[in-house]
């Protein structure tokens, strides 16, 4: 299971991401090669930034236009290439996952750092655009998406692991609101803007869930909740 890379599309360093995302991917398949290891499902992450994205809020499919607009976008569509070039040696399933998130997860990513600030009784945050609607699936549903994929008697595809329902991202501090009872400051970054952000970005999993059947998915609220629990907890801090 090839989970390895640069995950954060905002990486600053973009010839580390290509390096990490299509050169770590190119090298872990030369090296089944030469070890002669033949795995019964190789699982290979890319990512649902691939897509293009409609005027709607019509849930992405795997069958959906693939029109990447980021390097973090293009390195993952190379990752595919890849897969595409050694799936004449290996059986490989192509994953696209959707945002995700859950305790322990870096505050580089957007709600990990919502919920810091909020645990840790921070003042202001300085965030980009939140009138955005978002597919954000909790991590357990997400590992046990992979989980099932390898466990399962599954030939190669390419599907979508996500949530198949947006979140507000806006809500989100309005529900970290109400848990912590503190109330921070948002400063908009420009920094942090993007003119050719899509306003909704949905992923459907159907193939998904008609390949390993029903996952759990968790309300957003207990993903933060379980969050905020986790920092408070480790810092020791007041609830």
């Amino acid at each position: 299971m090839h989970l390895a890379g640069i995950a954060a599309p905002t990486h600053s360093k973009i010839a580390e991401m290509y390096s990490a995302n299509v050169v770590g991917t190119a090298n872990l398949f030369a090296a089944l090669e030469t070890a002669k290891i033949s795995p019964r499902i190789v699982v290979v992450a890319s990512s649902g930034q691939l897509y293009s994205v409609p005027g709607d809020a019509t849930p992405l499919t795997e069958q959906d236009r693939l029109a990447p607009k980021t390097h973090y976008a293009v390195s993952k569509l190379a990752v595919e290439g890849i897969a595409t070039i050694n799936s004449r040696h290996f059986p490989i399933i192509v994953a696209r996952p959707f945002n995700y998130t859950g305790p322990g997860q870096t505050a580089n990513f957007l709600v990990p750092k919502i919920v810091y600030h909020y645990a840790e009784r921070r003042s202001q945050i300085r965030l980009g655009n939140l009138d955005l609607y978002r597919d954000f699936s909790d991590v357990r549903r997400v590992v046990e998406a992979y989980a099932r994929l390898v466990s399962q008697p599954i030939g190669p595809t390419t599907v979508n692991i996500c949530s198949g329902r947006t979140v507000y991202l806006a809500d989100i501090l309005k529900i970290m609101a109400e848990i912590s009872r503190h109330s921070v400051e948002v400063v908009t970054d420009a920094t942090l803007l993007r003119g050719d952000e899509p306003r909704v970005l949905v992923g459907s999993p159907s193939r998904l869930e008609s390949l390993v059947g029903p996952l759990p998915n968790p309300e957003f609220r207990e993903t933060l909740t379980l969050m905020y629990d986790a920092l408070v907890n480790e810092r020791g801090t007041s609830r």
